[in-house]
C-alpha cells in the first residue's frame, strides 16, 4: 500500500478475505486490519455527492422495499417494548440542556409540527437533523432504518459523527460516557422529555456478563459485528443504539439470559478455496467475528493433546460433549447424529431453537491446527451435494428428512465446532460457520 511518500507492506493470510497491515514488530495481535469493498469508487469530503433522500424510518409493513433477511441471517428485535419502558422512565429535566446551540443556517421542516428541522450543511459539512424547543436548538442522531422521529429522538452533542458507527458507539459507552446521546419522547404537554441514557458499561463488558466463558477478543469481534448489523448505515444512528439495547435486553431476560441463537447466525460465514483444508484460523486472529471462542468448562486431561489410537475415543467424547453442553445453555434442542469416520465413530448435531425457524448442523471437530478436514467417501462435508447424498442413504439418520427441508428452503445454517488445542497455545472452544469452498 502507498501513500505520497511511504510504503506500508500488507499480506493476506492463508484463506482470509481480509488484508493486513504489516506490524513492524510482528505483532499479530494489534496488526491493522484493511477491509476492501469491491466494486465501488469512494468519494470525500467535497467531492462526494449531495446523500440520496432516504425513506422515512416506519413500521415494516411501510417499507415494502425493505429486503426480508432469510432463517439463517440475524435480523434486528422489535424496539416497541424498549421504547415504552424509555417512555415511562423518569423525565431528567436538565438533562442535555447543555448541548443547546445557536445557528444562523436555514432550518428546513422536517417534522415542524413536533419542532424538527433539518439544518443545511456548510462548506464541506453535511445536513443534519434538529430539535427546536424553547427556542434552543439540539443536534439529534439521525434516525436510521428502524426508528422513527415519530416516538423517540436523540439528543447529542453539536458535533459530527464520526465516519464508523463502532467509534462513536465505543465512546459514549466508555470515556466518552458524559456524552452518550440522551433518548427522549413526547410527554403529555406535547414538548420531548429527556429519559435516562440506554447504557451504563462499555459493549463488551455486557457480552462478558451474558456470556461470561467467551473469549475476550471473541466479545470485541462480537461488539463489533453487532454495531455493524444493527443498522446499515456506517455514521451512528439511533437505529443502532435502539438495535442494540433491545437485542441486550433479549439476552438478559430473567430466566432466560444467553439462551439464543442470535451468536450463531451473527457469524460472518468463511468461505474456504481449499475444497478439503477448511481454514478456520486461531483464537483472537480472526477479525470480523468469523469464529468465536469460549473457555472450556473443565481443564482438559494433558493426555489428550496429542492424538493417538488409545485416546481418540475419549477426545471425540470430549469434544461431543462440549459442544452439547454450550449448545443447550445457549438454548438449542440438540439431536445426534452419528456418523463413521476411519474406523472411528463420532457425533455431530442437528438443532433446533425455540425463537428460531432455522434449524442447524454442527460439525464437531478436534483440531490442531487452523484447518479442518472435511473429507469423506463421497464429497466434501457440509457441502449441499454431501447432504443430498446422505439424505438417499437409508441409516444416516432418523432428521434427514427434516435437514433436507431445512437445506431446501433456506433454512440450514452449518457450523463447525469443536477443541483447537494448538502447540503454542491453550486448548479452546470454537465455533465457525460454513459458507463453502471453492469449486
Amino acid at each position: 500500500m502507498l501513500d505520497d511518500t511511504h510504503q506500508y507492506p500488507v499480506y493476506r493470510r492463508q484463506d482470509e478475505q481480509v488484508l493486513r497491515l504489516k506490524h513492524p514488530q510482528d505483532d499479530v495481535q494489534n496488526e491493522l486490519i484493511l477491509h476492501i469493498e469491491e466494486p465501488g469508487e469512494w468519494l470525500l469530503g467535497a467531492d462526494a455527492p449531495p446523500p440520496q433522500p432516504q425513506p422515512g424510518p416506519s413500521t415494516e409493513m411501510w417499507r415494502p422495499w425493505a429486503t426480508t433477511p432469510s432463517a439463517q441471517e440475524w435480523s434486528p428485535p422489535s424496539h416497541a417494548m424498549l421504547q415504552e419502558h424509555v417512555g415511562r422512565a423518569a423525565h431528567l429535566p436538565g438533562a442535555g440542556q447543555g448541548w443547546a446551540f445557536d445557528s444562523r443556517r436555514v432550518l428546513t421542516d422536517l417534522l415542524p409540527e413536533r419542532g424538527i428541522f433539518r439544518v443545511s450543511g456548510g462548506e464541506g459539512e453535511r445536513a443534519f437533523d434538529v430539535l427546536r424547543q424553547d427556542g434552543r436548538l439540539f443536534r439529534l442522531l439521525p434516525e436510521g432504518t428502524n426508528s422513527s422521529f415519530q416516538s423517540i429522538i436523540f439528543l447529542t452533542r453539536n458535533r459530527a459523527l464520526a465516519p464508523q458507527a463502532a467509534t462513536d458507539i465505543h465512546f459514549w459507552l466508555g470515556a466518552g460516557f458524559s456524552e452518550q446521546p440522551i433518548p427522549a419522547t413526547l410527554g403529555a404537554d406535547g414538548l420531548w422529555k429527556a429519559r435516562p441514557v440506554l447504557f451504563l458499561e462499555p459493549l463488551e463488558n455486557t457480552m462478558g456478563r451474558v456470556f461470561p466463558r467467551m473469549k475476550e477478543l471473541s466479545r470485541r469481534f462480537a461488539s463489533e459485528r453487532l454495531i455493524e448489523l444493527a443498522d446499515a448505515g456506517r455514521e451512528v444512528t439511533a437505529s443502532h443504539l435502539l438495535t442494540i439495547r433491545a437485542t441486550l435486553d433479549d439476552w438478559l431476560a430473567p430466566g432466560a439470559v444467553a439462551r439464543t441463537d442470535d451468536l450463531l447466525k451473527m457469524l460472518r460465514p468463511t468461505y474456504s478455496r481449499r475444497r478439503l483444508a477448511f481454514y478456520i484460523g486461531y483464537e483472537g486472529r480472526s477479525p470480523g467475528f468469523t469464529r468465536m471462542d469460549f473457555t472450556l468448562p473443565a481443564p482438559l486431561d494433558p493426555s489428550l493433546r496429542v492424538s493417538t489410537r488409545e485416546n481418540a475415543s475419549a477426545r471425540a467424547q470430549v469434544v461431543q460433549a462440549v459442544i452439547a453442553q454450550m449448545l443447550e445453555q445457549q438454548g438449542f434442542v440438540i439431536h445426534s447424529i452419528e456418523k463413521r469416520m476411519g474406523g472411528q465413530y463420532s457425533v455431530d448435531y442437528f438443532c433446533t431453537h425455540p425463537k428460531s425457524t432455522a434449524k442447524y448442523y454442527v460439525l464437531t471437530r478436534w483440531v490442531k491446527d487452523s484447518t479442518v478436514n472435511l473429507r469423506s467417501a463421497t464429497s466434501v462435508q457440509l457441502t449441499d451435494d454431501w447432504f443430498r447424498r446422505r439424505s438417499v442413504a437409508r441409516t444416516y439418520s432418523e432428521h434427514m428428512p427434516e435437514i433436507s427441508q431445512a437445506l431446501n428452503q433456506n433454512r440450514l445454517v452449518k457450523i463447525i465446532a469443536g477443541i483447537q488445542w494448538t502447540g503454542r497455545s491453550n486448548p479452546t472452544v470454537f465455533f465457525v460457520k460454513f459458507g463453502g469452498v471453492s469449486s
